[in-house]
């Protein structure tokens, strides 16, 4: 089982929709959107757990830059819990990857 991070989701996502645009790479078994605390907005990054990593590892190939509600999305492997400044950081490298859309 592998679990993804997904960032610079549209802010109107919710966890139904990251659920079903990977459930189209193989089973997903959990999909989280997460949301602050005090103001129930989303924080515009979520987490998606699939039961297969062949197929947890198409999904990253797939839809990483791709655009989705508008938004041009990352994708990849979660790293385990740190400094969520670490995880942007990390994410930078994935700038430079050509866009492809995924509506």
């Amino acid at each position: 089982m592998i679990k993804l991070f997904v960032a610079k989701l549209n802010p109107e996502t919710k966890s139904a929709d990251l659920e079903e645009l990977f459930s189209e790479f193989g089973r997903v078994t959990s999909a989280n959107v997460v949301m602050d605390g005090k103001t129930g907005n989303s924080k515009n990054y979520g987490f998606v757990e699939m039961s297969h990593d062949r197929a947890a590892l198409q999904a990253i190939d797939e839809l990483d830059k791709t655009v989705f509600m508008g938004h041009e999305i990352i994708v990849r492997r979660s790293e385990p819990k740190g400094d969520f400044l670490q995880e942007e950081k990390q994410t930078s490298e994935y700038l430079h990857k050509p866009r492809k859309r995924f509506d």
